[in-house]
């Protein structure tokens, strides 16, 4: 699966199950009205920077060797469930959930760098 089927699958709200991604997957600087839902896929690069996601968006079970969530609004909440990151993960700036969408980073392996920055 190439990234363009995979923002196609997204699009038409297809989840995404047990593929290997070599390719950039790159979401556009832009409200996203797909539906991000994946388990079982490695990411050789995931970005989505300074996008807007307004459904929820999930990764179970995934791999990310690198990813960039800088500036990314997740409006309906993230679900990050026994992944691995690989490289730095990237979350500044970002966020600004709906208070009963939650963002729930659980039981996953972070290596290198962790970027959190929560405006208080």
């Amino acid at each position: 699966m190439n990234a363009e089927a995979v923002i196609q699958s997204f699009g038409d709200a297809r989840p995404i199950r047990d593929k290997i991604i070599t390719d950039r997957v790159a979401i556009t600087r832009d409200t996203f009205r797909g539906v991000a839902n994946c388990e079982g896929v490695r990411f050789s690069s995931f970005m989505a920077t300074c996008t807007c996601f307004d459904k929820p968006v999930t990764f179970a079970n995934c791999q990310f060797d690198n990813s960039d969530f800088y500036a990314t609004y997740f409006i309906k909440g993230l679900t990050v469930a026994d992944c691995i990151v690989k490289d730095r993960l990237l979350f500044q700036s970002g966020g600004h959930n709906h208070q009963e969408m939650p963002m729930a980073i659980t039981n996953t392996v972070l290596f290198l760098l962790w970027t959190l920055k929560i405006a208080g």
